[in-house]
């Protein structure tokens, strides 16, 4: 028998990889609901689930989520209905007449949200929506994106309509041509560069920033933006991130650089940062950029998906997110699968089924062909009732193959206590890949600390 090679993995803090074979240290193909920035360690684990809290009383796609109080927000749908959330309970309490909701947002005592020609508005303490929301309260241009932004320490809401910017006052005066970006321009999104306004547009060619004093009638363009679109702005940790419809940018100091390109279309209401972390909603579920402390990279990972996505269904969902929001420790995720609709809150109390599959190897040498004969799985001690599967597959097979442990006919490591499992396998080919799926119980999981791969690595033919 030929002397075996062994490829090992026991980083797994890059998250995943730009590409299928390559990437910063600890970095990987694909995965989901895995724990990577647990501190003070660096195993693969099970992170918590999302748990569905709407029932059946969501009927559209939640695209806002603004938050109240502590215990109290309020979600806005894109057929025009608002619901009203206390910590769990969901209430659909209004439906407006103008159709779809497209931003929101909460100012001194209001609730306002915009439609494609008016600015809607109702305090938030009414008991009776119906009676007291006033859905054509301001008229607006119209548009197929009207951008809310409470400007801090101003008093000052700022609204994009259309080519213009509109302002109104904690005294209610309002400007619906607060400043105005000329013809062919759209406002898309607003946030503060201290002390400007900072303004994302878009006409028919590209994108471009501005930034404005709130007061006079001129703006100033941005050197250094090159893109055909923009749909957010977020403030995170010193750096203000740009996002366009596939793409993250960092900006600062009039500095713009690629971050990271997205996995998926993102919307503008699924983007928001929670516990130190930078959320957004793509598609199958919210994903994570973030890292651990200034000496690890900046790492896109999976989180959580939501309650309808298994380990089974995961590649055959196309789930739409909405709108996020972080509050507290609640974590709202708003979705469509298909013709159904729902919210989902964080589950404290259980862990999600997790899945992690390694980069593309090839021990440096595509060419040579190999056999693959057994995967190692070193481990936290395996609490009860919680198991672990290993897949494999050579040369980019379309499907993952089961292995058996080395002792009888387990598929699982099922091993109470127990810190290594053997699994054989017959796996030949020039390309190698290691899938590792973690089933929790409740609110344990299991902790891989390596996987550890055993290949000769002679020519066979």
């Amino acid at each position: 028998m030929a002397e075996l090679n062994s490829y090992t993995i026991n980083n797994f803090a890059g998250g995943l990889s730009d590409e299928e074979k390559r990437g910063v240290p600890g970095s990987f193909r694909n995965g989901f609901n895995l724990d990577i920035h647990r501190k003070g360690v660096n195993i693969l684990s099970c992170n918590q689930k999302l748990k569905k809290i709407s029932v059946s009383v969501v009927v559209d796609l939640i695209i806002k989520i603004i938050p109240v109080s502590a215990t109290t927000s309020y979600g806005f749908g894109n057929a025009g209905n608002v619901y009203k959330i206390v910590t769990e309970t969901v209430t659909k309490i209004y439906t407006d007449p103008n159709g779809a909701i497209l931003d929101a947002d909460y100012f001194y005592g209001y609730l306002y949200w915009t439609t494609a020609t008016k600015l809607g508005r109702c305090i938030e303490t009414s008991a009776n929506w119906t009676a007291d929301a006033a859905p054509s309260w301001k008229a607006l241009n119209s548009s197929s994106y009207h951008p809310i932004f409470v400007v801090p320490k101003s008093d000052l809401m700022s609204i994009g309509n259309g080519r213009y910017i509109a302002n109104l006052s904690a005294t209610e005066v309002w400007n619906d041509e607060a400043l105005d970006l000329f013809y062919g321009w759209e406002v898309r999104c607003l946030t503060l560069k201290k002390p400007k306004l900072l303004i994302g547009a878009k006409d028919s060619k590209k994108a471009e920033l501005f930034d404005w004093d709130l007061i006079s009638e001129s703006y100033d363009p941005i050197e250094g933006w090159e893109e055909r679109d923009i749909i957010a702005f977020l403030k995170a940790i010193g750096t203000t991130y740009i996002f366009t419809p596939t793409l993250i940018y960092w900006f600062s100091e009039g500095l713009v650089d690629v971050a990271k390109e997205l996995p998926s279309e993102i919307k503008q209401g699924a983007i928001d940062i929670w516990k130190g972390k930078v959320l957004f909603g793509a598609t199958n579920g919210v994903y994570s950029y973030h890292k651990k402390n200034k000496n690890y990279p900046l790492a896109l990972n999976l989180e959580y998906t939501p309650s309808p996505i298994t380990i089974a269904n995961f590649d055959s969902k196309s789930i739409e997110i909405g709108a996020i929001l972080g509050s507290g420790d609640n974590l709202y995720v708003a979705w469509k699968d298909g013709a159904t609709y729902g919210l989902d809150n964080i589950d404290s109390s259980n862990k999600a089924e997790a899945v992690y599959e390694g980069l593309s190897f090839d021990a440096q040498n595509p060419f040579v062909d190999k056999l693959f004969r057994f995967i190692k799985i070193v481990t936290n001690p395996l609490p009860e009732d919680c198991s672990v599967k290993v897949k494999y597959r050579m040369n980019g097979g379309s499907e993952w193959i089961e292995t058996k442990m080395a002792e009888g006919d387990a598929e699982s490591f099922t091993d109470v206590g127990e810190t290594k499992a053997i699994f054989q396998i017959e796996g030949q080919g020039e390309i190698y890949e290691v899938r590792i799926e973690l089933y929790p119980k409740v609110n344990t999981t299991p902790e891989i600390l390596s996987i550890n791969s055993y290949f000769s690595g002679d020519n066979i033919y």
